[in-house]
C-alpha cells in the first residue's frame, strides 16, 4: 500500500506585506480546495488558510443559528484539521471526514470569506511568539492540563499554534481547545458568540482540565481580553489565565503580568 500524502508544516511568511498577506475574498469552498488541493499534490498550505477554515465554520453559524446539527463536535473537527495542519500530520484520510461533514450543508461551501489586511495580527501570528507564550503557560501550569480558548477571528491561528507547543511539551493528555469568536472592532461582537450546545460543550471538557486559558494574538488596550475573561470566569465558574503573543508592549504575556498592563 502506498502512504497517504502528509502536509508540510505551513511556512510562516518572510515578508508580512504590511499585514496584507492576510487579505482575502472568496468563498470557504475555496478555503477547503485550497487545503485538499495541495494536500493531495504534496505541496505546502498556505499559512493562513487553516485558520480560515475555522474561523469561517464560526461565522456560518452565527449567521445560520441552528442549521447545524451537532455544531460543537464540527468545530471540534474542523479545529483538528487546522492543528493537524500546523503539526505537519494532516493527510487526506483525516481532512476527508471533515470535508463530508461540511457538504451536509452545501450553504457552508458556497459562504463568502472576505477578510481584510491586518498588520498586528499577521506580526502577532508569529509561531516563535506562540512557543514563547506556551513555554510561559507550561511554567505557569506546571504541565497540567488546559482548556485553551483562542478568540477569533484573529487569535485562531496563533492560539492552535500555541496549543501544539504547549502539548509538546505537557505530559498531560486531558488538554482541549475550542475557538470562539469575540471580535468587538471588526464584527462588533458584545460578547463572546457562544450558542446553548457549545456552552454545554464548554463546562463539560473543562471539568477534564486543570486550567482555562483565554488567548487572543495581540492585546492593545485590553479591552477584548478584559470582557472575555469576565465572560468565561462566569460562565465556566472559575477564573481564567489570559494569554497574549503581543501584549500592549509588543510582548508575549500570560497571566498576572498580563493583567497588569492592561489595568485588568
Amino acid at each position: 500500500m502506498v502512504p497517504s500524502p502528509t502536509c508540510s508544516v505551513p511556512e510562516y511568511p518572510t515578508d508580512l506585506l504590511g499585514g496584507e498577506v492576510l487579505k482575502y475574498n472568496s468563498t470557504y469552498g475555496s478555503v477547503i480546495n485550497h487545503m485538499g488541493q495541495a494536500l493531495q499534490a504534496g505541496r505546502a498550505i498556505d499559512f493562513w488558510q487553516p485558520g480560515r477554515l475555522v474561523g469561517g465554520l464560526l461565522d456560518y453559524k452565527i449567521r445560520n443559528p441552528g442549521e447545524i446539527e451537532d455544531v460543537a463536535d464540527l468545530v471540534v473537527d474542523a479545529t483538528q484539521v487546522a492543528i493537524d495542519t500546523h503539526a505537519g500530520t494532516l493527510t487526506p484520510e483525516k481532512f476527508k471526514p471533515l470535508t463530508r461533514r461540511i457538504d451536509y450543508y452545501p450553504g457552508i461551501r458556497h459562504s463568502k470569506m472576505i477578510q481584510d489586511g491586518d498588520p498586528t495580527t499577521a506580526i502577532a501570528s508569529s509561531p516563535a511568539s506562540s512557543q514563547e507564550v506556551a513555554t510561559m503557560l507550561h511554567s505557569h501550569t506546571n504541565g497540567e492540563g488546559i482548556l485553551l480558548v483562542p478568540l477569533g477571528h484573529g487569535g485562531i491561528t496563533a492560539g492552535v499554534l500555541t496549543y501544539i507547543h504547549y502539548a509538546r511539551l505537557s505530559r498531560a493528555d486531558d488538554s482541549a481547545i475550542y475557538p470562539v469568536r469575540f471580535s468587538t472592532q471588526k464584527k462588533n461582537d458584545t460578547e463572546p458568540r457562544l450558542n446553548e450546545e457549545e456552552i454545554v460543550h464548554l463546562r463539560t471538557i473543562q471539568k477534564d482540565t486543570s486550567h482555562v486559558v483565554v488567548f487572543d494574538e495581540d492585546c492593545a488596550s485590553g479591552d477584548t481580553m478584559r470582557g472575555a475573561t469576565y465572560f468565561f470566569n462566569n460562565l465556566l465558574g472559575r477564573e481564567t489565565i489570559p494569554a497574549t503573543n503581543d501584549g500592549p508592549r509588543g510582548e508575549p504575556l500570560i497571566g498576572a503580568a498580563l493583567e497588569r498592563a492592561i489595568n485588568f
